[in-house]
């Protein structure tokens, strides 16, 4: 009988512990707000060896996002994934001078939260 009684208060357990999931709920309240978020304005140009960059976001809610900042290389289309330089989101701005010597494309991007989307702007031939 108190295997039957221990059985039981184990399923009964791992029952009511996979029920609660919290990060749906975080999922639920996100998801149809990021397609508000979109870069509005981009500029970025070559100084010497230098790259001065700005980005202007439109609706902004600067606590939805994992990072922005600015990807840059040969590719006329850069990513995540080529030379990212990471920058701080103010005032629905973001921009940095970065050491680029050798690329000659530029992309402001924003990686939002929750499902890690990235969001890029226009390409920009900066040489």
């Amino acid at each position: 009988m108190k295997k039957i009684l221990f059985m039981a208060m184990l399923l009964f357990g791992v029952v009511a512990f996979n029920s609660c999931d919290w990060d749906d709920d975080v999922l639920d309240y996100h998801e149809d707000d990021n397609e508000d978020i979109c870069i509005e304005h981009f500029t970025a140009f070559a100084a010497g060896d230098s790259i001065n960059a700005l980005a202007i976001i439109d609706d902004a809610d600067e606590g939805r996002y994992y990072s922005c900042g600015f990807c840059y290389g040969t590719d006329s289309l850069p990513t995540i994934y080529d030379g990212v330089e990471k920058t701080v989101w103010k005032n629905d701005t973001i921009k940095s001078v970065f050491h680029a010597p050798d690329s000659k494309h530029v992309r402001a991007f924003i990686i939002l939260y929750p499902d890690s989307k990235v969001l890029y702007s226009n390409n920009i031939q900066v040489r």
